[in-house]
């Protein structure tokens, strides 16, 4: 599909369609608390 293009009613209802299911609460998202880095924790390899 092209700027300028013709839509028809079948690829409007599903681009509504697309939309409506895109909308409402998006989950949460719950990241760990790691504990403070100390002397004998390994660093990371950057090979």
């Amino acid at each position: 599909m092209f700027v300028g293009d013709a839509i028809i009613v079948c690829e409007i209802e599903g681009i509504v369609t697309f939309l409506r299911a895109t909308t409402g609460i998006q989950p949460g998202i719950e990241y760990p608390i790691l504990p403070a880095p100390e002397e004998d924790t390994p660093k990371p390899k950057l090979d």
